[in-house]
């Protein structure tokens, strides 16, 4: 496929790319040692095309740019009633500012309540993607943490994985009701990143009302009567299970390394399948196409265990009871949360969509009724 940025050719390593959103992810990565970012593409005329859209046929994509920031941007941040003056570094993004803001005043058992940039609320995941540098009258409100207000989220995208949460996710539901939480599904993409596991990172948006979320992917079987994660994982650590001891991770570790820059990342490789997180974690979920896994399997999960490390984050391990899959070897009607990855359990292996949404539904339905007398 031929790349134009700004008018001009452009030469970029593609990765192998087979969807626009690939080509793009590449071509932003390249950019950024410029210091520039993608503000619109377009394919044979067409704008805006889906980031999911193949490649075949397809002739030309064009692309325009713009600075990828400012130097350096003052922000007025409001605090106890007060203004006070604040300096942001412009590359530094808003959700990573936000972050090391709220661990200073965590402490004080207060946090961000609020977030605009010219009066309007940039609280949203692609808003808290972008570089502080991109917004002028950046201002924030922060206010006491009255309480731990939670919710459950899992993500809902397309007819096949719809089946399939309306078998699971009413048991999400109560599980969320009896651990006072209130109970989220993502059901539009929004992002635009290359992979439709990459929508599950909207759940950052939610930050702005909830101290601690707990993802939970569409095809997991969670019990109701189950103990509260929340209390289980500090606020401080992500909580997730540790899926490399039940199969070697070195490569893909190495691989996504190799890609995105060397850091302190040896060991450990968690399923993000099933998470906890608290607002302090916002930098986790960013939305930005330079810095994702194209090569390294496993796309949005390496690309979260690599931010895990990268940032520093503490992990809390959980144990297999709260993420069980049929590679682990564990009984499953003893687990809190039964994870259906893949063909998980069901048997229903490289089949065509419809068949393998079909088998897998019948699946959990069975064990469903195994375990609770019926769905």
């Amino acid at each position: 496929m031929r790349v134009i940025v700004d008018g001009q050719d452009f030469d970029v390593d593609l990765f192998g790319a087979e969807t626009i959103g690939i080509v793009r992810a590449a071509v932003a990565r390249a950019l950024l040692a410029d210091g520039r970012c993608i503000v619109s593409c377009s394919v044979d005329g067409m704008p805006d095309p889906p980031a999911h859209a193949g490649l075949e046929g397809l002739s030309c994509l064009a692309i325009t740019t713009q600075p990828h920031w400012a130097c350096v941007k003052n922000g007025r941040v409001t605090l106890s009633g007060e203004d006070e003056t604040m300096t942001f570094d412009g590359k530094t993004l808003l959700a990573e500012a936000v972050a090391v803001f709220d661990a200073a005043l965590r402490p004080r058992r207060m946090r961000v309540t609020a977030l605009t940039a010219a009066g309007a609320d940039v609280t949203d995941v692609l808003s808290m993607s972008k570089p502080c540098g991109s917004f002028d009258a950046l201002s924030c409100v922060v206010s006491k943490i009255r309480g731990e207000r939670r919710a459950v989220v899992t993500l809902v995208l397309g007819s096949g994985f719809k089946r399939i949460a309306d078998l699971c996710a009413p048991f999400m539901h109560s599980y969320a009701k009896a651990h006072h939480a209130d109970f989220h599904c993502i059901t539009a993409p929004r992002i635009g990143l290359p992979f439709p596991h990459f929508e599950k990172w909207q759940l950052m948006s939610l930050f702005a009302k909830y101290e601690r979320i707990m993802f939970v992917d569409s095809d997991v079987l969670l019990d109701p009567r189950a103990p509260d994660i929340f209390a289980a994982v500090p606020a401080e650590s992500v909580g997730a299970f540790d899926e490399s001891p039940y199969g070697p991770r070195d490569e893909v570790i190495a691989d996504a390394q190799h890609e995105l820059g060397p850091i302190a990342w040896t060991h450990g490789y968690l399923n993000s399948g099933i998470g906890v997180y608290s607002y302090l974690h916002r930098p986790l979920f960013v939305a930005t196409e330079h810095d994702i896994v194209l090569r390294a399997h496993f796309f949005e999960q390496t690309t979260y265990n690599y931010r895990i490390a990268k940032y520093g984050y503490p992990v809390e391990p959980l144990p297999w009871q709260w993420n069980c899959m049929d590679n682990n070897g564990h009984d499953r009607f003893a687990a809190y949360a039964v994870h259906y990855a893949g063909s998980g359990y069901t048997g229903c292996g490289d089949l065509d969509a419809t068949t393998f949404f079909t088998k897998k539904s019948e699946g959990i339905v069975k064990d469903i009724a195994l375990r609770f007398g019926g769905a």
